[in-house]
């Protein structure tokens, strides 16, 4: 998996958006919003994890998929509800939907609907999103929340070679190597749930985290994300 950050890292600069300051962890300053959050500005450890987008350091992620899914760590929280917000370059909103959350601390993930991404999410565009707990609906600027950058990129025919001559084991290390992040994570978080016992998918798993920097996530369930596939 080393190989995604070394692509990625030689890539990055043709597609990220100016001036979007990067917010991966969970940020919230007011009220009760501040609860649940577990300190950013401590070590962290096993009972305290922040909210975290499952992203690369510089909050940009590509996608080949008409349907991406994003994937959030979301601390256990009292909170009933999470809100995705997409914006385009101009900082016009173009899509919004609220996210049920369980309460409990783990991996939360949002599929955008095929027919939203045909619509809005255009080819080598980057769109920000924002994906925020919603603690306090009256003052949403102490909600707190993380970002990232999304760009949908077409397939290449190198790329498709490659995944038809493949084992599904392997597709995730070839989307890493492309650095296609989103597909290398859901293709990783589906080989945990087809191979829950296997040693080699969960070393993936780790290792594939470890290559943004989240290995200290690698460790929550995968197994409410398998029911939503």
């Amino acid at each position: 998996m080393a190989a995604f950050a070394q692509s990625y890292s030689t890539n990055r600069h043709t597609a990220k958006r100016e001036g979007i300051p990067g917010r991966r962890v969970g940020a919230g300053t007011r009220g009760d919003c501040q609860a649940v959050l577990a300190s950013t500005g401590k070590a962290q450890t096993k009972e305290k994890k922040p909210l975290m987008a499952l992203i690369p350091e510089d909050i940009l992620s590509r996608t080949v998929s008409e349907s991406p899914t994003l994937y959030w760590y979301v601390p256990a929280t009292d909170v009933a509800l999470a809100e995705l917000r997409l914006v385009d370059a101009q900082d016009r909103e173009l899509y919004q939907v609220k996210i049920p959350l369980t309460g409990k601390a783990g991996i939360v993930s949002y599929q955008i609907p095929a027919h939203v991404a045909s619509q809005l999410l255009k080819p080598n565009q980057s769109y920000e999103w924002l994906f925020s707990l919603l603690c306090d609906q009256k003052e949403p600027s102490g909600n707190p929340y993380v970002r990232g950058v999304l760009q949908r990129i077409p397939p290449s025919a190198s790329l498709l070679s490659q995944l038809r001559n493949a084992q599904p084991s392997d597709y995730s290390a070839i989307y890493a190597a492309a650095g296609i992040w989103q597909e290398a994570l859901s293709e990783s978080i589906k080989q945990r749930c087809d191979r829950p016992n296997d040693q080699g998918a969960y070393r993936q798993w780790v290792s594939l985290l470890q290559s943004v920097n989240l290995a200290h996530y690698s460790t929550e369930p995968v197994t409410s994300l398998c029911h939503a596939r």
